[in-house]
């Protein structure tokens, strides 16, 4: 019976490792929606989302570096054995590989200075312009997320180096440990009364684990030996990285507004509480649609090392699978999810006013789905090493942006119709028609 799931699903180890990972954000997410009404009222509720969106601005100061990281090893890597990497001398491979980690390790500490530095003072100021006086003060949670989420951006790339390796199931095993200690720390920061310095408490476990693992054992990263002073010409790989991670950049900077821009823009404008509500849903729909994105993302490694190969034919079939498990996951959970909150709303189980409308969690729930599919093409394209979604990022964002805006002035439920009509009507038919093309000169010649 296990064995039958097991196919019928398409599970191998590293989708159970991320799978088990995804599940996990799900029950933290629950238990995240349950405790944060209870112990926050609804003002501190609403900046406590406002912090996540805002703090999520890491995504424009990696930009997308650490996926492009990722990217480019993963073909680097298929050319070498990690087992005997010490034996086999200092391959073209190898060196790019050693050249890459030197980099990207000493270009992200002056990335996660930045980072603190510049969205300190950007939250500092919104909450001063936006903000209004709530029981606990927000300035030293504030810099206290800030910081170790600073520190977390400074490591990101050492585990995106690990992921490229194919480790992804291992690298999902250290984020369930990361995401375990830190939501635990989380709850009994809110029950033993820290409020709003409760949104710390992610970040800095993730912090630990993450030093912990990759000082403790061996791992890709460690493996990679230290690049050589000279006897390499490295401007073809910077050339190379460059190339794909402005386009990537770009396509970030298009995404973040896509997704995170929501709750401070109604903060902005309905205030803490309203903003709050929404952050609520879009914490939990944004799980479900974590969860089904496990296929996808467990195998981005494994599709960069087919592509680098020329194995079309087992790209196309694992990828194929993986989209429809990945979607399917997404429906059944997304309605899960919608029946549990009505449920909740009738039963009385949370105030009506901290929890999202019924018509609003359906919009999120068929947004969450959407994004599933949109994140499994996106996947397979940018495995190609190539970055084709700049422009539809760009627009995406912006029309995103101005309908957040829009939504939020009319009040009420449609900021999230007008967030679910540009997924729909815009983001999914765009990249549709990019991704038929890959797909079309991928398979041509095995039919």
């Amino acid at each position: 019976m296990l064995t039958i799931v097991r196919r019928s699903l398409d599970l191998d180890r590293n989708v159970l490792k991320v799978l088990l990972f995804r599940l996990w954000t799900i029950l933290a997410g629950i238990v995240t929606i349950i405790a944060i009404p209870r112990f926050l009222n609804g003002e501190s509720q609403g900046y406590y989302y406002t912090f996540l969106s805002i703090v999520a601005l890491q995504a424009l100061f990696d930009l997308g570096l650490s996926q492009t990281i990722a990217q480019i090893s993963s073909h680097e890597f298929a050319y070498v054995d990690l087992n005997r990497i010490n034996d086999t001398g200092f391959t073209p491979h190898i060196a790019k590989l050693s050249y890459i980690k030197a980099t990207v390790t000493r270009w992200y500490r002056w990335v996660g200075g930045a980072f603190v530095m510049i969205v300190t003072l950007v939250g500092v100021a919104y909450f001063a312009l936006f903000g209004e006086k709530v029981d606990e003060h927000w300035l030293g949670p504030w810099i206290a997320l800030v910081v170790t989420t600073g520190i977390n951006l400074i490591l990101s790339p050492r585990l995106a180096i690990v992921e490229g390796a194919g480790w992804t199931g291992t690298v999902a095993g250290v984020r369930l440990v990361q995401s375990m200690a830190g939501y635990m720390l989380l709850v009994i920061a809110l029950a033993a009364g820290a409020g709003l310095w409760s949104a710390m408490m992610v970040p800095f476990a993730a912090n630990l684990v993450s030093l912990a693992w990759l000082r403790g054992r061996t791992n890709p990263y460690r493996a990679i030996p230290s690049y050589p002073a000279t006897g390499h010409n490295h401007a073809p790989w910077r050339a190379e990285i460059l190339g794909l991670q402005w386009r990537v950049a770009i396509a970030w900077l298009g995404g973040y507004f896509a997704s995170q821009v929501i709750v401070p823009v109604v903060f902005a404008l309905q205030g803490a509480e309203p903003a709050g509500r929404i952050g609520l849903g879009l914490q939990a729909f944004g799980a479900v649609q974590a969860l089904g994105m496990s296929w996808i993302s467990a195998r981005v490694p494994r599709f960069g090392q087919f592509i680098a190969r020329g194995d079309h034919r087992e790209l196309k079939a694992q990828f194929v699978r993986a989209a429809a498990s990945a979607t399917g996951v997404s429906v059944v959970v997304a309605v899960a999810v919608v029946v549990v909150l009505a449920v909740a709303r009738d039963e009385g189980m949370f105030p009506v006013r901290r929890i999202p409308s019924v018509p609003a969690t359906v919009l999120l729930a068929v947004n969450a789905v959407l994004g599933t599919i949109i994140y499994a093409m996106a996947a397979y394209m940018r495995a190609h090493k190539e970055e084709p979604l700049v422009l539809s990022s760009l627009v995406i964002g912006s029309v995103t942006l101005l309908a957040a805006i829009v939504g939020a002035r009319l009040g009420g439920d449609a900021v999230v119709l007008a967030y679910a009509c540009v997924t729909l009507l815009l983001n999914l038919p765009w990249t549709v028609v990019i991704f038929s093309r890959y797909y079309r000169r991928d398979t041509r010649g095995l039919l």
